[in-house]
């Protein structure tokens, strides 16, 4: 599925990380989400890979959450978080996994290694250099807290890391919590996502493959002048919702970004998306000079 993001909104995409956390020692770290301030976290392994897309994975936890973070160049969206609490199976070829994180959702894992349905949401940030997961680790027990160290891996554009076993967060931070203080438990749920702001779908793509791990309520719609009006004067409705599953985004309650495109670029030859009778119009109206116009032309 093809995803745009919204010009100039962040939201969902380099969003800081403004987790406030203490060492053991009582002095304050503050993760803004930015890669440079994890250096001080000693749980971390690395894998040179093809030069460019070197990556580094770390891990550190409180009491009550476990954070990961991965840095490499050229990250997407098709990342996989591979973590173990316990015996478990074998998921892209490392063994003993209990749990993934995939699209902002951490999933039980059966025998054969899918997902198990119902997810729970986590706290995940996305950005090309480095990507980051924040989950409360009661949810790797079903309410427990895991006895023993939790391990886990990285995967992302076929290579997983460490390149054998897993990385084993053994230590981390204490957060300086008054005792007399109230922490509420975060809810990364989607519902508390940003309707109609940050990720936007096609509404092309048939909406029963809509990512149900990225929520967004707002498609693009990208309206061909030579599909809507093909002959003079007759507005094709029906063609547009049949082409661009305009009834059932609007079961959904999606919000529709409406563009009328009179020509929209692609590689190689002559192309244009105005009707046919609109060309020969503008050709009959200077056939004395430079005809209809010129063609883009698109590397």
């Amino acid at each position: 599925m093809r995803v745009r993001v919204l010009a100039g909104v962040g939201i969902l995409f380099c969003c800081l990380w403004g987790v406030l956390l203490g060492t053991a020692s009582g002095d304050g770290m503050h993760f803004d989400g930015g890669p440079g301030q994890w250096d001080t976290v000693p749980h971390s392994a690395y894998a040179p890979h093809e030069g460019d897309r070197d990556i580094r994975l770390l891990g550190t936890q409180d009491r009550d959450r476990l954070y990961l973070m991965a840095q490499a160049q050229g990250l997407d969206l098709e990342v996989c978080w591979l973590l173990s609490v316990g015996p478990g199976t074998q998921v892209r070829g490392v063994a003993d996994v209990t749990h993934i994180i995939r699209g902002g959702w951490l999933y039980a894992v059966d025998a054969s290694g899918d997902p198990v349905q119902p997810g729970r949401p986590v706290m995940a940030r996305y950005d090309r250099a480095w990507t980051t997961a924040e989950l409360y680790l009661s949810d790797l027990l079903d309410g427990g807290v895991p006895h023993g160290p939790v391990s886990v891996a990285f995967w992302a554009k076929g290579v997983v890391l460490p390149a054998k076993g897993m990385l084993s967060i053994t230590g981390g931070f204490t957060q300086p919590v008054p005792p007399d203080a109230h922490v509420p438990q975060e809810d990364f749920s989607p519902r508390l996502n940003n309707p109609y702001h940050g990720w936007m779908g096609w509404a092309s793509d048939p909406p029963a493959q809509a990512s149900a791990d990225i929520p967004y309520q707002t498609v693009f719609l990208d309206v061909k002048w030579a599909e809507f009006e093909a002959q003079k004067g007759l507005y094709d409705f029906a063609a547009l919702d049949a082409t661009y599953h305009l009834p059932q985004w609007r079961r959904r309650g999606v919000r529709v970004v409406l563009r009328f495109v009179m020509d929209d670029v692609v590689a190689g030859g002559e192309h244009m998306d105005i009707p046919d009778w609109l060309y020969e119009e503008l050709l009959a109206e200077n056939a004395g000079g430079h005809g209809a116009g010129t063609f883009y032309r698109s590397p």
